[in-house]
């Protein structure tokens, strides 16, 4: 089970990656991930639980998941992580993905945030489910998303972000067509611009029964 994040900058770790595309260009990102007080921890228990449905407010998405990426989450051969644009600057972007894990990454520990950084890098990216600020093209999709394929699931009902299930083959797209995918009203973020989490109180404690 995931515990209650300990956290940096109001809520979040702040983690940059290089994105290699034809500007060669350094993409800074935010990612909500458990800060250990202890030396080492293993990834795997860092990722996002699985449950039935899931509500991300900021993000304006409600969604559940296919019976096949139900079940290879439940297994641990597939890990859904977040991402989302640096907190300094008006939100970009937010996307959900689906990554394979092989035995040794289930298995894998690290030391450090540089060591989790290599961990996630070297997972194999098989899709998203994201928001995009209008006017985004393909191309800095598909750079954000590390997927070859993207297809527009629709708009925020304040016409600013366009959604899109982006994935690497048809096989992942038809997982993704089948997850029920609802675009709802999107709370403007909070003073810290973080998006990634769900419908919670202000505490932080329990999701909302609808």
């Amino acid at each position: 089970m995931k515990l209650i994040r300990k956290v940096m900058m109001s809520g979040v770790l702040c983690l940059s990656i290089a994105l290699v595309g034809c500007q060669n260009k350094t993409e800074a990102l935010t990612s909500s991930v458990t800060i250990k007080d202890k030396a080492s921890f293993k990834p795997m228990n860092e990722t996002i639980d699985y449950k039935e449905d899931y509500v991300y407010e900021y993000l304006g998405l409600k969604f559940s998941l296919s019976q096949n990426i139900k079940e290879a989450m439940n297994n641990k051969s597939l890990v859904m992580l977040d991402s989302q644009s640096a907190l300094n600057e008006k939100l970009r972007y937010a996307f959900l993905s689906f990554n394979k894990v092989s035995r040794k990454q289930q298995d894998a520990v690290v030391q450090n945030m540089n060591e989790y950084m290599e961990w996630e890098k070297n997972l194999e990216r098989s899709g998203t489910i994201g928001m995009y600020k209008k006017g985004m093209s393909e191309k800095e999709i598909t750079e954000l998303t590390q997927c070859t394929y993207h297809k527009k699931i629709g708009i925020s009902h304040d016409g600013q972000y366009s959604y899109y299930i982006s994935y690497q083959n048809d096989a992942f797209k038809r997982e993704l067509e089948q997850c029920h995918i609802e675009i709802i009203d999107r709370l403007e973020e909070n003073d810290n611009g973080f998006v990634l989490k769900e419908k919670k109180d202000l505490e932080n404690t329990e999701v909302f029964n609808d």
